[in-house]
C-alpha cells in the first residue's frame, strides 16, 4: 500500500498500540482492508484523520461489514470532513443532534380549518376548498397549534399566510393574527396577542401569494406548548380597501428544529 507515518509501539495478542491507543480490529480484519481497492494514494488520507483508535474501534459495532470496506476507496470526502461527522452526535445520549438549526413548517391548510362557530367565518370556495375572506366584513377563523418535539425550543417562530385575490384588483388587505401561548402545566393568558399587517393584493386574480405575518417570541416556551390563534380579514377598516374575496390556502409557521425528536415524551 505504500509508506504512511504511523507510529507503531507494539504488536502484541492486544491488538495494535499506535500512540497509545489500542486498535482492537484482528489480523483477518486488517487483511480484508487490503483487498478493499485502497490505493497507495489512499493511504496518505488515513494520516490526517484525527479520529481516535477508541472512535474507529466503535464502528465495528455498527454493522459495518469487511464487505462494506469496498465502499470506503470510492468515498470523495475529505478528512476534514470525516472528522466533522461527530459533531452531529451528543455522545452523551446518543441523539441526533444538528449543530446548526433548520427550517421547517407546522401547516394549517384551509381545508383542515373548521370556521364553524366563529362570530362571522369566512365562506368556503366549493371550486377549491379554500376560505373566502370578503371585503367590507370581518371574517374570523380560530386554530391550535402544539410545537412539535423537533422544534429548537424557546426559539422564534415566523407565522406565514398563503392566499389569492379574487380579481384583478391591487388594494390592500388587513390580516389580524391574534395568539395566546402556554407550556403544559400553564395557564393561557387571559387576552390574545394580536398583530395587524397589510398586503396589497399583486393584481393577478386567483395568483399564489404569501404574506409574512411577522414573528412569535417564545423565550421560555417547550416542546409541545400549545398555540391558541385567530386569524381575521378585518375588512370594515379603512386600510383594508381590497374590493375582491381574499382566498386563503393555508396559513403556517415557520420554526427551526435541531433534532429528529424528543429523547423524552415530554421533555427534550
Amino acid at each position: 500500500m505504500g509508506e504512511t507515518n504511523v507510529n507503531i509501539i507494539s504488536v502484541d495478542a492486544n491488538g495494535i498500540k499506535i500512540a497509545g491507543d489500542v486498535v482492537t480490529a484482528t489480523a483477518a480484519e486488517l487483511n480484508a482492508i487490503a483487498g478493499s481497492g485502497i490505493t497507495a494514494a489512499d493511504a496518505a488520507k488515513l494520516a490526517a484523520i484525527t479520529a481516535s483508535a477508541a472512535e474507529i474501534n466503535s464502528l465495528t459495532a455498527s454493522g459495518i461489514l469487511p464487505a462494506d470496506m469496498v465502499k470506503l476507496a470510492d468515498l470523495t470526502a475529505s478528512a476534514v470532513q470525516i472528522n466533522a461527522l461527530p459533531n452531529l452526535q451528543n455522545a452523551a445520549d446518543q441523539t441526533f443532534l444538528l449543530a446548526a438549526a433548520q427550517w421547517e413548517d407546522l401547516r394549517f391548510p384551509a381545508a383542515g380549518i373548521n370556521p364553524a362557530g366563529s362570530a362571522a367565518p369566512p365562506t368556503v370556495d366549493t371550486a377549491t376548498g379554500r376560505l373566502s375572506f370578503a371585503p367590507g366584513a370581518i371574517n374570523v377563523i380560530a386554530f391550535q397549534a402544539q410545537m412539535p418535539h423537533a422544534w429548537l425550543e424557546g426559539s422564534s417562530i415566523e407565522v406565514h399566510v398563503h392566499w389569492s385575490p379574487s380579481n384583478t384588483d391591487n388594494k390592500r388587505v388587513l390580516w389580524r393574527f391574534e395568539y395566546k401561548v402556554a407550556n403544559i402545566g400553564e395557564t393561557f393568558p387571559g387576552a390574545f396577542t394580536p398583530i395587524d399587517t397589510l398586503d396589497n393584493a399583486d393584481g393577478i386574480a386567483d395568483k399564489h401569494q404569501l404574506h409574512d405575518i411577522g414573528m412569535i417570541a417564545m423565550v421560555g416556551k417547550t416542546l409541545s406548548c400549545m398555540l391558541l390563534c385567530k386569524l381575521t380579514r378585518v375588512g370594515t377598516d379603512a386600510t383594508d380597501d381590497f374590493t375582491g374575496d381574499a382566498l386563503l390556502c393555508e396559513i403556517d409557521f415557520h420554526h427551526q428544529v435541531n433534532t429528529l425528536g424528543s429523547r423524552q415524551e415530554t421533555i427534550k
